[in-house]
Parts: structure tokens; sequence; C-alpha cells
């Protein structure tokens, strides 16, 4: 994966600067290694492609101002970007070997994605706007996925994706807004801020709206350092902890086929999770390492779920 995204960026055309970075990434309960048994099911895994469009600024500052350079002095005027992005995720009932619809689990469901996001940071804040769609059922390619998996590591393969949720064409926009309070900075590489942040979502993937917070350590790293749009001398660090709680109307893969019958669970209309997350960089290229804790999401859902995300940055 490591090649591909290197190749990604190296082939571009001289003229060719749209492109500005390229993120990989997997989400997995496995990845939870420090517990005795890992889960396999719920939502076991994702995997994510994002390209990082080039950075401009607004306003009188944008004259001969673009990429790279977007952050090198205190943005007095907004920076903004696009990213488009890929996506696929599985869902599983707990019990992988034995499922029928109307069984008190959580069904089997894939997705399949594209995403086109806009950005628009500042140092003490960022909105965030998307557009996703994309589909369930065979086309998501998640039965094929997980089983081939299963297969590859001699376990036994689930029973049951005959029952997935079936195909639909499904979407989801969304509109985020994270702020930045800065609580200390040593002058010497260190800072620390609060960043609460509030987001909904409406469509018929998803419909929520949530609240929360994390708290942001960084080292030779401001708070605008995390878009992709910028760039190092040597080794940054940023660490995170916080948590959400989200108020769900619909979803796709609790509630079922929006349209016709199909198989569907009870779910929980507040959820609430807790996320750490550390990024280790290296000049041009960051590695970030995450674990999201998140409450009952369904009503017969017996433990709350954690998984693990590892994820990849390549910035030109």
């Amino acid at each position: 994966m490591l090649a591909l995204v290197a190749l990604a960026l190296a082939q571009q055309p001289a003229g060719a600067q749209w492109l500005r970075g390229v993120t990989v990434a997997m989400d997995n309960d496995g990845w939870a290694f420090w517990i005795p048994r890992p889960t396999d099911w719920f939502y076991t895994d994702g995997q994510f492609v994002e390209l990082d469009g080039d950075w401009n600024v607004s306003g009188p500052a944008s004259l001969g101002v673009r990429g790279s350079s977007c952050f090198a002095s205190p943005a007095a005027y907004p920076c903004s970007a696009t990213h488009v992005g890929l996506t696929q995720k599985i869902y599983t009932p707990e019990n992988l070997f034995f499922y029928r619809p109307g069984v008190v689990d959580r069904p089997y469901a894939g997705w399949l994605s594209l995403t086109w996001a806009r950005d628009r940071v500042t140092l003490g804040r960022t909105t965030a706007v998307s557009f996703e769609a994309g589909v369930t059922g065979g086309p998501s390619l998640a039965r094929q996925l997980q089983k081939g998996l299963h297969t590859l590591l001699n376990r036994v393969p689930p029973q049951g994706w005959e029952y997935q949720i079936p195909f639909e064409v499904a979407f989801a926009a969304s509109v985020r807004d994270t702020w930045r309070v800065a609580m200390a900075d040593n002058g010497k590489g260190w800072t620390l801020a609060l960043e609460p942040h509030w987001a909904a979502t409406a469509g018929t993937m998803r419909t929520s709206a949530e609240a929360g917070y994390a708290l942001r350590l960084g080292w030779k790293a401001s708070p605008a350092s995390d878009v992709p749009g910028t760039s190092f001398d040597g080794f940054h660090l940023v660490a995170r902890v916080g948590a959400e709680g989200e108020a769900v109307l619909r979803d796709l893969f609790l509630d079922g086929s929006t349209w016709k019958e199909s198989a569907s669970t009870p779910k929980e209309p507040l959820v609430g999770r807790t996320r750490a997350s550390v990024i280790l960089g290296w000049r041009r290229m960051d590695v970030r390492l995450g674990v999201t804790r998140s409450t009952k999401e369904f009503k017969a859902q017996d433990v709350p779920h954690l998984y693990g995300t590892l994820g990849l940055r390549v910035r030109r």
C-alpha cells in the first residue's frame, strides 16, 4: 500500500499540481490486540483512500499563495481545499455462523462509497462539508472480501451473507464544525488545545447529530498542522483523546433497506464514543494509530464495541 501511495504522488506530471497528498487507512476490531479476545463482528472492518487537493488562501492574502505555503504564516484568511475519497465498510452479526433475518443481532451489511469533501481551515477553526454516495449489497464486495480473508487465514468462513442488506443506492450529506481553543504553548514546540465540535448528517444512509470534544497535544505541530497541506522539516507528533455523543434518527446498516423488506434490528437512539489517537510524522509522511470505543448501537448488543485504526498519509 505504501508503494502505491508513493507511486501516485511521484507519477504526477509537472503541471498537475492539484494532488497534494494521499491518505490510506484501515479500521479493524482485530487491531485491538491488547484485549484478551479481539472481536470479529459488528463494525468489523473499513478501508479508506483519500486524495487531498491543493490548499488555497481566500481573501487578499491569496495573491501568490498556494499549496503547502498556505500555513507558512498565521492564517489571517482561511485556507480551503477539496478532498475525494473511496470507502468500503463491513458490518456483521456477533454470531458469524448462524444468522437468519428476525434474530436479535446486527444484520450483515456492506458499504462501498465515494465521498466529496470541502474543508475551510484557520488556526482556530475547521469547517468541513461533505457528500457521500454509495451502494449496499453485492456491489459493495463486502461478502467477497470477508469470506476471502477468512479462507486465506485458514479460518471458518462466516455464514449468513445471503441475508445481507440488499443492493441499494444511498447517500448522506454532512457538516462538521471544530474549534481550537489554545490552552498552553511553551514556545519550544509543545502546544495544548481543546477542540470542541458539533456535526450533523442527513440522508438515506444516515441521519444524526453529534457533539463532543478532544484534547490535543502537539510537538512541532501547530493547530493547523493536521491538514494535508502542511509539511515539516523533521519529526512531529499530534496526540488526541476525546469523547462525543450522537443522536441517531436513521442508520441504514441497522434499520435495513429504505425501499424494501430486509434484515434489520432495533437501534439505540443515543450512542457515545471515546477516541484516542496519535500521529507520528517525519517531514511529509505521517503514520496514524487510533482506537475508538462505542457504546451499544442496537438494543440486543450485549457489550460495547472497540476497534482500532491504522493510517498513512504522504504529502507533496
